[in-house]
């Protein structure tokens, strides 16, 4: 076996949950703008996608047992533009969808 293949063997792939932190507020910290962005709360920058899990048309379907996370994670690997509602820049909807 060589020294690549036992390297590759200690990494995990990443949750969903852990994705989405580091391109949310762990891209925040690491830029030094954690306190300007990253997250929702109150009097911080926001830029955003309001996602309509169960729109017409979407690639997926969800389930009585699914959870917001599952949904959530659904969307993340399987949404396209049609689970869109609409598009936010700086807290403002700039664009809303037909969806």
């Amino acid at each position: 076996m060589s020294a690549t293949m036992v390297q590759e063997d200690k990494y995990q792939p990443l949750s969903a949950e852990e994705a989405f932190h580091l391109a949310t507020q762990g891209g925040a910290e690491v830029l030094g703008m954690g306190k300007v962005i990253g997250n929702f709360e109150a009097g911080k920058k926001l830029d955003c996608l309001v996602v309509d899990y169960k729109a017409p048309l979407s690639a997926f379907d969800l389930f009585p047992s699914d959870t917001l996370l599952s949904g959530f994670q659904k969307f993340l690997y399987l949404g396209d533009n049609h689970n869109i509602h609409s598009i936010m820049v700086g807290g403002s909807i700039v664009q809303q969808t037909s969806n």
